[in-house]
């Protein structure tokens, strides 16, 4: 009877919410920060997204978007994620020679469907980005949408930074990083 029951129970336990944070790197994947090599590993930098659904404003769909950029580092003997400037300087070592990585610039990028909706630079004051809704919706999509239906949408937030990596050997080489996306899902009717 116990073991029916606990069979029972494991679907819900499977889908009750967690709390985690996902973390995203230039190379698309997941990030850890458990020491040094993971330090090495994410010498870019990586972030973490939130945005909200947005807000209908006569043609434009308004995301309220917050970007938290993090650099892996230890603190106190433990090592973990911690928050930095978007455009602070990150250091590594590389064969007894000190690295400086700055960021040039970065740039928000969003898709829906492998499609480019809209890129902006990204300041520290800047947290909205507006997509036009002819560019988020197909046409099939907008005439449902302008009759009242409900829309089950989502659209996909990326991360782009121009960096410069610098030495005191005098070494300089510039890149473009391009971190991984996170997907948005949302609800659209009007």
């Amino acid at each position: 009877m116990k073991t029916w029951l606990f069979l029972l129970f494991l679907p819900v336990l499977a889908f009750a919410e967690t709390s985690f944070q996902t973390v995203k790197v230039a190379d698309g994947s997941i990030a850890e920060c458990k020491g040094p090599v993971d330090a090495f590993i994410h010498k870019r930098g990586a972030y973490r997204l939130e945005a909200e659904s947005p807000v209908i404003k006569g043609d434009w769909a308004i995301f309220d978007v917050k970007l938290t950029f993090l650099a892996c580092k230890e603190s106190q003997g433990s090592w973990g994620f911690q928050v930095v400037s978007p455009f602070s300087m990150l250091n590594y070592s590389l064969f007894a020679e000190e690295v400086q990585v700055e960021t040039l610039d970065a740039f928000l990028t969003l898709t829906r469907e492998e499609a480019f909706l809209t890129s902006m630079s990204w300041s520290p004051e800047s947290h909205r980005v507006a997509v036009g809704l002819s560019d988020l919706m197909s046409s099939d999509e907008k005439a449902l949408y302008e009759t009242g239906a409900e829309l089950e949408l989502s659209v996909d937030f990326q991360l782009e930074k121009d960096l410069r990596f610098s030495s005191k050997s005098g070494i300089v080489s510039d890149e473009r990083a391009v971190y991984g996306a996170y997907r948005r899902h949302f609800s659209l009717k009007k």
